[in-house]
Formats: C-alpha cells, structure tokens, sequence
C-alpha cells in the first residue's frame, strides 16, 4: 500500500526548488522526549518509580521520526481521511489512540460517528470534546482515557493540562448522558507508568485492563454501555 504521506515538500527541497512558505519538519530532541514520555522530571533523571525500561531510552529515541503532522500543511487530515476509509473498507471498528493521535480519533468519530464503536484514548489529547460535541457524537460513543502517573505538575505536554482537559471530555460526555471513563492507573494502586506505557514492564496488564472495558461495552442494555475498569 500506499503511505498518507504526502513528500511533495520534501522532494522540492531536494531538487532545489522549496517552498519558501514550507514550514520545518519537527525532530523532539532527547531531553525533550525524555520529559515528555515522563521517564523523569528532567534528562538523565528518572521518576523513582518509572516503569519505563530507562536503559532502553536512547533505543526508543533511534526510532523517532520528523513529525510533520503539526507543522506541513493539511497533514493531519491525510491521517484522518486515511482511517476513515480504512474503517469503511473493514467495517465498524474500536479506535484505540495515544498522545497526538488522541485529537485524530476524536475528529474521525466526529465525522463518521457510525464508524467508531468505541474510543480509547491512551494519554491522548481530549480537550475538542466540548459539552456541544459530547451530546452530538459521545453520547453513543463509549469513550476511555487511560492515564500513567507523575503527570501532576509534570514539566511538557504530557502534564496538568492534557490530563485535565481529559476530566473534562469525560465529564461533558456522562453530562450528555454518554459512558466515559477516566482510568487513571494510580487511583487503581498501578504506580509509575510513563506516557509511552505501552512501552513500560506492566504492559501486558494496563492492555488487559483496556481490553476487559472493551468487552464490557457490549454488555449493556443497548449493546453499546461503557462500564468502569
């Protein structure tokens, strides 16, 4: 396939004819992402509770790639648009979504409500879900945020206010009469896990944890009713 990347940008950098209007690609430097994925407070000194595997930091840094969704032009959209018609080829689906992604998912349930079963939101960006979108879109949506710890008073994105914003989306969603759960991991005696959790040594519980609400979505009277972890 085909990716929904478009590199015409790229490209007419490398052939010496750029747009003079191009915005630069973004590359998170280590210590930004190191504050970010709350492994510690500040570079090269972990949380002493993290569950991240630190000696694998530099690892999971090799693997970053220039983000150009919050910087090329129209660049989120080929992400939305492609999920969209990935989800009209194979059917209703439940969208699960980390970080950035969070504000993707929101967008394509509010598109194409009849396409998303539910959504889980894994430290994802929440705050477009206003009451007015909760009673629209929502209210037949089931909708999870997953949060890990040390994120009170944490330093970058990944802190007070994404994680506040997410209280509020749950809020306006159950006020519209929706099902939203806010799962946050240290309320439920799970402490230290980062914002790339999926990346920390207790994985495979905080996926059981999802995967239970999951199943329980299809349990209530309508088949569609959200119940807590």
């Amino acid at each position: 396939g085909r990716s929904g990347f478009d590199p015409t940008g790229v490209n007419a950098i490398r052939a010496g004819t750029p747009d003079v209007e191009a915005p630069n690609l973004f590359l998170g430097t280590k210590e930004r992402i190191w504050v970010n994925a709350r492994v510690g407070p500040r570079y090269g000194e972990p949380f002493a509770n993290v569950r991240f595997p630190v000696g694998w930091f530099d690892r999971m840094v090799d693997r970053t790639v220039p983000n150009a969704e919050t910087t090329l032009v129209a660049e989120s959209e080929h992400t939305i648009t492609g999920v969209i018609e990935l989800l009209v080829h194979i059917g209703p689906a439940v969208l699960l979504v980390h970080s950035q992604g969070g504000l993707f998912g929101i967008e394509i349930a509010r598109r194409r409500p009849d396409l998303v079963l539910a959504l889980v939101s894994i430290e994802g960006g929440s705050h477009t879900i206003t009451p007015e979108l909760a009673a629209s879109t929502f209210r037949d949506i089931p909708f999870l945020s997953v949060w890990g710890d040390n994120s009170e008073g944490a330093a970058g994105v990944n802190g007070d206010e994404r994680r506040n914003g997410c209280r509020d989306a749950v809020a306006n969603i159950n006020e519209a009469g929706g099902d939203a759960t806010m799962l946050l991991l240290p309320e439920f005696g799970i402490e230290g896990n980062s914002h790339v959790m999926m990346m920390d040594n207790n994985n495979l519980d905080i996926a059981q944890r999802i995967q239970d609400w999951i199943l329980r979505t299809d349990q209530g009277a309508d088949g569609r009713t959200a119940r807590s972890p």
